[in-house]
């Protein structure tokens, strides 16, 4: 009887262990990923103004009045069995991660409002950056040196 008691004891403190590992391990992830997808290496702030201006999106071929007047709501969908953790980063928000939210099994989600215009962006998943694995577009460097998903936001048509 006491040895199936010790064995209960050893089970239970079993499964704290690993309850604790892995919320170290979410928590570093976390903090992993704001540390390494900041901008890095700048020497002064001109260089980072200049990273700013050139994240900036820009409407091809519309007057300002009309861009300001056709923000659209566009939704971003990530599906994985294996992510714990997706955010988007994209000249949109200069680079800075932004979480979806788990809607359900497997599905990840988030709505960002965005003027007509080309757009570079890519998911962060368990903190790594990957491509957009449903945008067919093909990818291209951005100013930040990685490949990035491109989204195309056209014009309301009147």
């Amino acid at each position: 009887m006491e040895q199936r008691n010790l064995i209960i004891i050893l089970i239970i403190d079993l499964i704290i262990i690993i309850g604790t590992i892995y919320l170290i391990t979410v928590r570093y992830n976390d903090y992993k990923l704001t540390t390494t997808t900041s901008v890095k290496n700048l020497t002064n702030e001109e260089e980072q103004k200049d990273i700013i201006s050139s994240t900036t999106p820009v409407a091809i071929n519309m007057p300002a009045e009309i861009v300001k007047k056709e923000i659209r709501n566009i939704k971003f969908e990530y599906k994985s069995s294996k992510a714990q953790f997706v955010a988007i980063i994209g000249d949109f928000n200069n680079w800075k991660p932004k979480p979806l939210t788990k809607i359900k099994n497997n599905v990840w989600e988030i709505t960002i409002q965005l003027e007509p215009g080309e757009y570079r962006y890519n998911y962060v998943v368990n903190s790594k950056v990957i491509l957009d694995p449903y945008n067919k577009n093909i990818p291209v460097t951005n100013e930040r040196g990685f490949k990035s998903s491109v989204l195309i936001v056209k014009p309301l048509s009147k």
